[in-house]
């Protein structure tokens, strides 16, 4: 019995310490529209509307047939300038009113993500590299916008 928890605890002190050491592959912005118009989300250009920001090089937002939905990817100059993005939705999201059912949080060495489930919304903001992905829709949608980030590799 001593060994079978002493193997349990060991293998739990491994996934611990190794928990977000990993690191994510980074897409393009061409790569995700790519991907999208495969899952059939008509995909929009929205760079020109940064335009006067110095740090976003392009914005597509991806949008299903009902416009019930949408899942915005932004690639940045650089790292800083997606983490920054983050760390600034982060704050707005945690410094909103909303009830949160459930949370969830992962940092990896070249990401950040943030799940959050409130009564009526989910919420998914992700940092991989320079590229920043951003989700908030009705809670209904939550399975199939999970799967399309999962896809991503988000």
């Amino acid at each position: 019995m001593k060994k079978i928890l002493f193997g349990f605890s060991l293998c739990l002190f491994v996934l611990v310490l190794f928990t977000g050491c990993f690191s994510k592959k980074v897409i393009t912005a061409e790569q995700f529209k790519s991907k999208m118009e495969e899952k059939g989300l008509l995909v929009k250009d929205k760079t020109e509307e940064f335009s006067k920001t110095n740090y976003i090089n392009k914005v597509y937002s991806a949008i299903d047939i009902d416009n019930t939905y949408e899942i915005e990817f932004y690639e940045m100059k650089d790292n800083s300038n997606a983490k920054s993005t983050f760390n600034d939705k982060k704050e707005a999201i945690e410094s909103s009113n909303k009830v949160v059912s459930t949370k969830f949080e992962n940092n990896g060495t070249n990401y950040n993500k943030l799940v959050i489930t409130t009564s009526d919304k989910y919420i998914i903001i992700t940092r991989v590299k320079n590229t920043f992905l951003s989700v908030n829709v009705a809670k209904k949608n939550k399975s199939v916008i999970k799967d399309y980030v999962d896809y991503l590799g988000y």
